[in-house]
């Protein structure tokens, strides 16, 4: 009952649901499709969150990734995984704290607050503002070490706000139910302030991640008096400093690729399609501020009508490349996909995934990148399923794929399925660029 109960919650919250790596010849700006006006993102200024040091009473609950507090006269729900084949295990990226709350059912009727992290080794799939009507805009605000962002909006007739945090590697939600029949929570009550001040990981990985996020956010303090002059000279020092580190090659994304994608871990209507694989294609254009566009398709879809499109940032990463990370996007660009199998269009928010091409399972095979992300239906909870990509530049051979060590990738066999009869062809013909789909490159074989 408490599985059903918990996959009802689900379907009735399915817009904060949280789930869950060089490029060829450049173009100039105006050959590439223009960027969207995005709006002014500017700060709207800090709130004053001051509680006047009354003390609250409660305790700490720990999921296993992450704990909150949980004042008097609330209570903790700890979220069943509904993705799991076993109805007693718990998802330790979910919490929801209830006010008032005694059991399951007061999660349709009562204020709760339900937070969702994703960790240096997990993922958070953000909810979309689009999603919801009658949205507002939410200052942004501090509580405690976190500075949350997000809106107001309204889903099926309930009232929701909506709360962002990103610091790094950690990230974390809060979808707040804030007026029901029974009974109201705002952010100005001491209690909510106390529960989003308190949200702080418990793994050592991600406690670490993010005291190294927040250390670095940090001015360093200056002295309060001068520091007393020396009356010797310093002694200048015997060795010379180390260089600045030189500034990541961004231009190394520019350009077409192409590879293969597959399907894991897939649950409902895409249960069938567990461990198959379609060749990929792929363009990224890369911009003058270090943003880009990526899309990309495969044998049942074509450039104009993309399985993924996604405006990225690039940053500084691991290596000489730095990290391409998504900043909005959408799975199911227009909602089509294999012949008569239509996948509902998922959006897609900042931090959905990021690809550094020297930390994954392919980065000791040169110039090769490895992109992993989540689909959940949108309409849908139980529709899922982890996306892989595996990308070279158009033009680069494979032997070193073919032939290599495999041992710690997602299969033995990392090679397109199609690269013998239709990509090492094409390169044979002389085909210098990407074709705009894959019918397109069998045209040009059988000319």
């Amino acid at each position: 009952m408490k599985k059903l109960l918990c996959i009802l919650l689900v379907i009735a919250m399915l817009f904060s649901l949280a789930a869950c790596s060089g490029g060829g010849g450049g173009s100039d700006d105006d050959d590439r499709p223009s960027k969207t006006d995005k709006g002014d993102k500017g700060d709207k200024g800090d709130k004053d969150n001051d509680d006047g040091g009354k003390e609250i009473a409660g305790t700490y609950y720990d999921t296993g990734s992450f704990k909150a507090f949980v004042p008097e006269g609330w209570k903790e729900f700890p979220q069943h995984d509904v993705f799991s084949d076993d109805p007693n295990e718990m998802d330790p990226d979910a919490l929801t704290i209830c006010k008032g709350g005694s059991d399951d059912w007061d999660l349709f009727t009562k204020p709760n607050i339900r937070i969702t992290y994703g960790g240096a080794h997990t993922s958070l799939y953000m909810a979309d503002e689009s999603w919801y009507e009658d949205t507002e805009t939410i200052e942004k605000f501090v509580t405690g070490d976190h500075v949350w962002t997000g809106f107001k909006g309204t889903s099926y007739g309930v009232k929701y706000i909506i709360l962002f945090e990103d610091k790094g590697e950690i990230q974390y939600q809060a979808s707040l139910m804030y007026e029901t029949d029974n009974g109201k929570i705002s952010l100005d009550d001491a209690d909510v302030q106390k529960i989003l001040a308190s949200i702080e990981p418990t793994n050592a990985d991600d406690i670490a991640a993010q005291a190294e996020h927040d250390g670095a956010d940090k001015p360093t303090e200056q002295p309060a008096e001068p520091t007393e002059q020396p009356t010797e000279p310093t002694e200048q020092p015997t060795e010379p400093t180390e260089p600045a580190t030189p500034a990541a090659d961004f231009g190394w994304w520019e350009g077409e690729w192409y590879g293969w994608w597959c399907i894991t871990d897939a649950s409902g209507n895409y249960e069938k399609f567990n461990d198959y694989a379609w060749d990929a294609y792929a363009t990224i254009y890369v911009y003058s501020d270090d943003t880009g566009l990526l899309m990309l398709w495969d044998m049942e879809t074509s450039k104009d009508t993309p399985l993924m499109t996604s405006w990225v940032t690039f940053e500084s990463g691991s290596g000489e490349h730095g990290t391409m990370v998504a900043d909005s996007g959408t799975f199911f660009d227009g909602g089509q996909w294999v012949p008569g199998w239509d996948g509902n269009s998922m959006n897609f928010d900042s931090n959905h995934w990021s690809v550094d091409p020297e930390v994954s399972s392919v980065s000791h095979f040169e110039n090769m990148i490895e992109l992993v992300g989540t689909y959940a239906d949108p309409d849908n909870a139980n529709d899922t399923f982890i996306y892989h990509f595996y990308l070279r530049p158009w033009g680069m051979l494979w032997d070193d794929v073919k032939t290599g060590d495999t041992s710690e990738c997602l299969y033995n066999d990392m090679m397109p399925f199609y690269y013998s009869e239709w990509y090492e062809p094409l390169l044979a013909l002389g085909v210098d660029y990407l074709p705009d789909s894959y019918d397109e490159g069998n045209e040009l074989l059988a000319d």
